[in-house]
């Protein structure tokens, strides 16, 4: 009996650090992001539209998704603060009036219409996994944790015209 407490107990605090780490792994990808936006040819200013892309038939989608709201809530950079919301596959016209797109965990199945979108609203795409800028479906990925990483897609780049700076060209790895 105390066996199997004490292995709960343990279960249950894997869980808790597992979850502490993904945290802390979205706040660094997030400003990671942030750092980059601000080497945009035209950067953003004011208020910006953050939409958070998530497929709802996925609990791990959902809850990567909501972290990344809460995380973004007020986020800063040169000029400008995220003013994220969540955006499900149902809700996907909802991207129109957004001026950056991030996709959660889980939204594999959502990045070509999602990338659809951005080409004719000429909106940004961010992925934090890596597979989305494989796939040629988004402008950038980030990665915070444990290192900084950061691709840029250069044709996706150039069909939601979004222009980087010389120098951030050269510290990133371009595609």
């Amino acid at each position: 009996m105390i066996k199997r407490a004490l292995a709960g107990v343990a279960l249950l605090m894997a869980m808790v650090a597992s979850l502490e780490g993904a945290a802390a792994a979205r706040a660094a990808d997030l400003d990671v992001l942030i750092r980059s936006l601000n080497f945009l040819i035209d950067p953003p200013a004011g208020n910006v539209d953050l939409a958070v892309v998530y497929d709802s038939a996925s609990s791990a989608s959902s809850a990567d998704a909501r972290n990344i709201v809460d995380l973004a809530k007020d986020k800063k950079g040169a000029g400008f603060t995220l003013v994220p919301r969540l955006i499900d596959e149902r809700s996907l016209e909802g991207l129109g009036s957004a001026e950056l797109v991030l996709l959660a965990a889980g939204a594999d199945a959502l990045f070509a219409p999602v990338f659809a979108q951005a080409r004719a609203n000429k909106t940004l795409v961010v992925s934090l996994h890596q597979n989305c800028i494989d796939l040629d479906l988004c402008v950038m990925w980030v990665k915070g944790k444990p290192d900084v990483r950061i691709v840029l897609n250069r044709a996706a780049a150039q069909l939601v015209n979004a222009r980087f700076n010389t120098t951030f060209r050269m510290m990133v790895q371009e595609r």
